[in-house]
């Protein structure tokens, strides 16, 4: 399998071609529009099909940077729990977390360099309509910065599902 990106007039810039072994992705090419290899990733994958590891490397197969994600479970499903970014000398560049409840997502936080939070968000539960005849429900998000100034706040309007029997 592969992706083409192309610029505003249509031209190629860059195509990934996705490698797999046993049906789970392991690898992936990026070549310049001359399809030359630019630099490929290495994945590590669990039983689940979760990516645990993406090692990005030079041509030379050199590593220069590894992206590590953790998972949890619930309900039979798989969750991003978090997912760190380091440098080659395994310094932390960048990273998020999640937490949950349930399915629920109630907070996201990013990280800067060496773990320090640089921003993160809090999600507040669905608000569920109070009468029967309402057809969306809301949830909302605040975003803050490192020093707990809200930078701004979202609101998500879903369209109610109904189920019949």
């Amino acid at each position: 399998a592969q992706e083409v990106k192309k610029d505003k007039n249509g031209a190629t810039i860059e195509v990934r071609q996705y490698v797999y072994t046993n049906g789970k992705l392991s690898r992936m090419n990026v070549y310049d529009a001359s399809e030359n290899l630019q630099y490929y990733y290495i994945y590590t994958v669990d039983a689940k099909g979760n990516i645990t590891k993406e090692q990005r490397c030079s041509i030379s197969g050199l590593v220069t940077q590894t992206t590590t994600n953790t998972y949890q479970e619930y309900g039979g499903q798989s969750f991003l729990r978090q997912s760190l970014v380091y440098s080659s000398d395994m310094k932390v560049l960048s990273g998020v977390s999640y937490t949950r409840n349930g399915y629920e997502l109630t907070k996201e936080v990013l990280y800067g360099a060496n773990r320090e939070v640089t921003e993160y968000t809090e999600y507040k539960e669905s608000l569920f309509p109070d009468v029967e005849e309402e057809t969306t429900f809301e949830k909302e998000s605040k975003t803050y910065d490192a020093k707990d100034n809200l930078k701004f706040k979202t609101v998500y309007e879903y369209e109610v599902m109904e189920i019949r029997q």
